[in-house]
């Protein structure tokens, strides 16, 4: 499977310094997360979102081997979820509007402050760029992404399941994440309502594979 090359999303965050001792280091630190589990840290909190990157390969025309019925169902949730104007792309204020939707209609629209909500966002966006690092678009931008590149993912998805019985660690965030935010007990050192691993369930249940 493709391996990105490209500088990891989550880090993002590092300040670019000019003295040459303090970037090589920086430069050193940068591998190491690459070749370790990432991390995203959220504007203004103390709280970390770990990621990891450099386990979930996504293999271009990987769609390709999807059956008929996986297809219809990537296809059913892309359209139904994000692309409702049936555009076969979506842009990241597509993403924002389907994730605010969510933190609505969970009723946790500026709760701690916004915190859920930022950690979510930024969680989605390191998803996002991962997908433009393994299969980027022929124009190279990033403003987009296409149903090809989703059909991928979602493929490339159902490999990992298959061969690791369990989900990445990228997308395990999101459905943390989710889980959080429908959960309806008060304060972050408290168990969700819905305990993260029935979603590991109901992906057996939907025979994905």
């Amino acid at each position: 499977m493709a391996n990105s090359t490209n500088t990891n999303p989550a880090n993002v965050l590092n300040t670019y310094n000019t003295n040459i001792t303090d970037s090589d280091k920086k430069r050193n630190e940068d591998v190491e997360t690459q070749q370790n589990a990432a991390s995203i840290i959220v504007h203004d909190t103390k709280k970390q979102v770990p990621t990891s990157l450099n386990d979930f390969s996504i293999v271009k025309d990987n769609a390709k081997n999807l059956t008929s019925f996986q297809r219809k169902k990537a296809e059913y949730f892309f359209n139904v979820n994000l692309d409702n104007e049936n555009k076969k792309f979506v842009t990241w204020n597509d993403v924002e509007h389907y994730l605010l939707f969510h933190v609505v209609a969970a009723g946790k629209k500026g709760a701690d402050n916004g915190e859920l909500e930022a950690r979510l966002s930024q969680t989605a966006r390191a998803l996002w760029e991962h997908i433009h690092d393994q299969v980027p678009l022929s124009d190279g931008k990033r403003d987009r992404l296409s149903l090809d590149q989703f059909l991928d993912t979602w493929a490339s998805l159902i490999d990992y399941i298959v061969k690791h019985g369990a989900l990445p660690g990228l997308i395990q965030n999101l459905v943390n994440l989710g889980f959080e935010l429908y959960s309806t007990t008060a304060g972050h050192d408290k168990s969700p309502t819905i305990p993260a691993s029935a979603f590991e369930q109901l992906f057996e249940k939907m025979n994905l594979g």
